[in-house]
């Protein structure tokens, strides 16, 4: 049926169905990381895949991404070209030996936004990249890409070893440098931009075609003074803050309040730890308290045992700067320290809370400044341990982590045993100290991974850790098996918080019984009381609540070691919610839904429709955001709406308050071979707006603004508009051979070097022309008044509103691939005819079935959506807008759930889309008077 002639207008209301994927719930899915997954990748239903595959492509547990086009995928990387002999590979543009692949990911590693701004690249591949040609850039807020006219040219030659680190300083004038800030570094490179450390920044390393091979969203909070942030291990871990060590390996922060020297005269290694010069007593001091108990403990590093009979330990004499002699304390005699084995050295006659045996010292430790010396015999200062002015928290400690090799910072009190550090729940959703440090989803396979950024919680000890906690309307907690194997827990023990001691109350706590065995990637779920809950599965039950007025959970191993302590905070979550990590068991915590026993899912508020602690956002912070073709204004004399050709603009606007971030309106003029591009003002189908790999499809009129009942002169051409992310537009390719005196609808394209049209008319369906053609084929004529076209996963899909087509079925798969000659189409089975079809759009939440989510806006009003199960299309319950009719639709997958998007022509509203909470519309921006909105898509 032709639109914008007096034709009556279509109702659409907008709906959608909960997520019901049996494959995301349960308790026997695995855990999918760089231990369980190291030579693949981790697609969105949390399973490992080979990392091999062009719709999956990825190594070393990071999250796959999917090829684009015709790219292959090789050792982990999408590349456009793989080489042969010494050929040039593809995906980052380096030239290979051998067979030519690409086995190299260049990370970002560590960046400083003060202080003296630097940031460093580094290859954590097994092969030589070569970035002669590349570009780096800081971020241009106007494109919202990288802003080249600063960027730096890497200089032939430029290339990074594996595991090598290339640095980069602020400076004056770019190039090659030796004044690295560092004098173990001597070789770098100097920007001219520096890092914006209040409003947040972007680098980028742009390849020598001009395509972005590396994004990293530096976040606005910045770091503290004289840190940096640093990826934990260098390379592939996530990014918390670090100490500064520009061009060299990455190092725990620690605090000028909590630092540690060493005497002058000692070796130390790169991980601050201090030997000897002559190595003669391979121990380190490893943990020191100088309140609650003072005390301080020795740890052996060597692979051999070591005699301190005879050592000396003292405190400082501050007459003299050195050892207290007369209070020195002598190691007994026949004293060996077993490799990795600890020495407890404590204040008073007792160990403390320790558990184990100690040495007892005379003298306290101060807290107003300290320093504890190591003697050999005959009273050689072997190693000088400094302790700061300001001391730790109450009931804390300043200990190494990793336990004789790392820096010193604030730990939870472990006399005698492997340092911990604390874990801590904020009330307030527990962001990230590294919130919004990302890399482009679409560039490198390292994207999006997020953990609790400097806070070491309990995921590496024993393979385990407490993943969900609620401390109302029914306590609970979890633990997540993390290992690759079963772990059995007979004979461990859970127990809450002994305030008289900090520690576990052994009293009240929980043996697990005999044959508890946690499957890999699998919960524990205890409940207190008698039941699991709402749980269907099993539990275990313990009879110590759980304190809404602050808590802590502790893991025991059979002798009563703690394993594991997770402190709960004072400010408890909401009624009915739960603390929770997202992602299950390597996430920080976040205020979460009820799941006990079940994968975690984000708390969403009824009348918000976004997580409480975020809003609409990506997976580290950066805000979400969609597309919407705004048509206007009117061309009526009145500046309202009618038949005439309208200008168009796409607005970049925010999911979560609808504001404008950038602008790019379609030329109402010709240019060169440029055309004029506009469509009709009333016809509501029209001005769909289609994602491809760097910028966006439209189709349209190839005339001024202002000319009357546009859609029913046949001669004018219709057209097909390329709008590139970076503002390029290209408008060429207009023809008369299709959609005659009718709606021309709807365009897809790849990379805008050819277009699949959808309209109207005769002839009209599925249509192809090349860019810049001024003819177009018949690609399939069975579907009569084409809605919309869409290109998803390399394949051509189409949706129609008439009323009969013989293949009846309103969705339709178009040949193979992306066909552009005359073909064949299939039917999406259960989408029945009794359906009239609008706009449409696809999702692939369960990989690798490939297509398994469908949004459909509707001729009878709603937004409806369909699971698919292998077989056949079912569909889940609408829902409708709360004023208009949906006539575009668009849908994302995010951590918290879909966010699904319509555009109703007055108002575009969002819904989320969890399988928790029912999908409430959300009014995301209303269009201003004389102006109409279209399509809608996302980024």
């Amino acid at each position: 049926m032709m639109e914008g002639m007096n034709m009556k207008r279509l109702r659409i209301f907008g709906l959608a169905g909960g997520l019901a994927l049996a494959a995301l719930s349960g308790c026997e899915k695995p855990a999918c990381d760089a231990t369980t997954c190291s030579t693949g990748c981790c697609d969105a239903d949390g399973e490992c895949r080979p990392g091999s595959e062009v719709d999956a492509c990825g190594l070393g547990g990071r999250v796959c991404i999917a090829c684009a086009g015709s790219q292959t995928c090789g050792l982990g990387i999408c590349s456009s070209n793989t080489g042969t002999g010494g050929g040039t590979g593809g995906g980052s543009g380096n030239t290979g030996g051998g067979t030519g692949t690409i086995d190299y990911v260049v990370a970002l590693n560590e960046v400083a936004t003060s202080d003296g701004d630097f940031f460093e690249l580094i290859n954590t591949g097994s092969t030589t990249a070569d970035l002669s040609g590349f570009q780096v850039a800081d971020l241009d807020g106007a494109i919202n890409g990288p802003k080249l006219e600063d960027a730096l040219t890497l200089p032939a030659g430029t290339t990074l070893a594996p595991g090598a680190i290339l640095l980069f300083t602020e400076g004056t004038t770019a190039g090659p440098s030796t004044s690295c800030g560092s004098t173990q570094v001597t070789s770098c490179f100097t920007v001219t931009f520096g890092l914006s450390a209040g409003n947040g920044d972007s680098i980028f390393l742009v390849d020598a075609t001009g395509a972005t091979k590396l994004r990293a969203d530096v976040p606005p909070d910045a770091h503290p003074a004289n840190a940096s942030y640093g990826r934990l291990p260098d390379g592939t871990g996530s990014f918390r803050v670090t100490s500064r060590t520009p061009g060299l390996p990455n190092a725990e922060f620690m605090p000028v309040d909590a630092g540690t020297t060493t005497d002058a005269g000692m070796v130390t290694t790169d991980a601050g730890t201090a030997l000897p010069d002559g190595g003669a007593a391979p121990v380190v001091f490893n943990e020191v308290a100088v309140s609650n108990g003072d005390f301080f403990e020795l740890l052996n590093v060597s692979a051999a045992s070591f005699d301190l009979s005879g050592y000396k330990l003292a405190d400082l004499d501050s007459a003299t700067g050195g050892p207290k002699l007369a209070e020195a304390v002598t190691v007994p005699s026949g004293t060996t320290l077993a490799p990795g084995a600890f020495l407890l050295f404590s204040e008073g006659t007792g160990c403390g809370d320790a558990g184990v045996s100690c040495l007892n010292i005379p003298y306290g430790l101060s807290g107003n400044g300290e320093s504890l010396f190591l003697l050999a015999p005959g009273d050689v200062v072997e190693q000088r341990l400094d302790i700061p002015g300001s001391p730790h928290a109450a009931n804390r400690s300043f200990g190494r982590i990793p336990d004789g090799a790392g820096s010193f910072v604030q730990t939870l009190r472990t006399p005698g045993r492997a340092n911990e550090l604390e874990v801590v729940v904020t009330p307030d959703a527990g962001a990230p100290v590294d919130a919004g440090v990302q890399v482009d989803a679409g560039v490198q396979v390292d994207a999006g991974v997020e953990v609790d950024a400097g806070v070491g919680f309990d995921a590496g000890i024993e393979g385990l850790a407490f993943n969900e906690v609620a401390v109302s309307n029914g306590d609970f907690f979890e633990l997540i098996n993390l290992n690759a194997m079963p772990r059995d827990l007979s004979g461990f023990k859970v127990a809450d918080l002994d305030g008289a001691t900090n520690g576990p109350k052994l009293a009240d706590a929980v043996t697990l019984p005999a044959g508890t065995v946690v499957a890999s990637g699998a919960r524990q779920l205890f409940y207190e009381g008698a039941t699991c809950g709402t749980f269907t599965g099993t539990c275990i039950n313990f009879g110590f609540g759980l304190s809404g007025n602050g808590e802590s959970l502790f893991l025991l191993s059979p002798a009563n070691d703690v394993l594991l302590r997770l402190d709960v905070p004072a400010s408890s979550h909401a009624a009915n919610r739960s603390f929770g990590r997202i992602p299950d068991g390597s996430g920080p915590f976040v205020e979460t839904a009820r799941t006990p026993g079940e994968v975690n899912a984000l708390f969403v508020t009824p009348d918000a429709g976004v997580p409480v602690d975020a809003g609409v956002t990506l997976d580290a912070g950066v805000e979400l955001q969609f597309v919407v073709v705004n048509v206007g204004p009117g061309q009526s004399a009145d500046g309202g709406l009618s038949n005439a050709s309208t200008p168009v603009t796409l607005e970049y606007r925010l999911v979560s308050t609808g504001a404008v971030q950038r602008s790019i309106a379609l030329p109402t003029a010709v240019n060169g071979t440029n055309r004029a591009f506009a469509v009709s003002g009333s016809a509501t189908s029209e001005g769909q707006l289609t994602r491809g790999q760097g910028g966006w499809a439209l189709g349209g009129y190839a005339v001024s603004p202002g000319y009357g009942s546009v859609v029913a002169d046949a001669g004018i051409q219709r057209v097909g508009a390329w709008v590139a992310d970076d503002g390029g537009i290209d408008t060429s390719t207009a023809f008369s051979d299709g959609y005659i005196a009718n709606n021309v609808r709807v365009v897809a394209s790849v990379d805008g070097t050819g277009f699949w049209f959808g309209g109207a008319g005769t002839p009209g369906g599925v249509r192809y022309a090349a860019a810049g053609s001024p003819t177009t084929a018949e690609v399939f004529s069975g579907v009569s008044n084409v809605r919309s076209v869409k290109i998803f996963q390399g394949q051509l899909y189409a949706s129609t509103a008439a009323s009969a087509n013989p293949v009846g079925t309103r969705v339709y798969s178009i040949g193979a691939g992306l066909p552009q000659a005359a073909t064949t189409a299939s039917p999406f089975n259960g989408v029945g005819a009794t359906v009239a079809a609008n706009d449409f759009t696809l999702l692939d939440l369960v990989p690798p079935v490939g297509p398994d989510r469908l949004y459909l806006a509707t001729d009878t009003g709603s937004l409806q959506s369909f699971n698919f199960n292998g077989t056949s299309w079912t569909a889940n319950q609408a829902f409708s807008a709360s004023s208009g009719a949906c006539t575009s639709v668009a849908a994302k997958q995010t951590a918290a759930g879909v966010v699904v998007l319509c555009s109703t022509g007055t108002a575009v509203y969002r819904w989320l889309d969890d399988n928790l909470n029912v999908p409430v519309a959300q009014l995301v921006v209303t269009a201003a008077p004389g102006f109409v909105f279209r399509g809608v898509a996302f980024e």
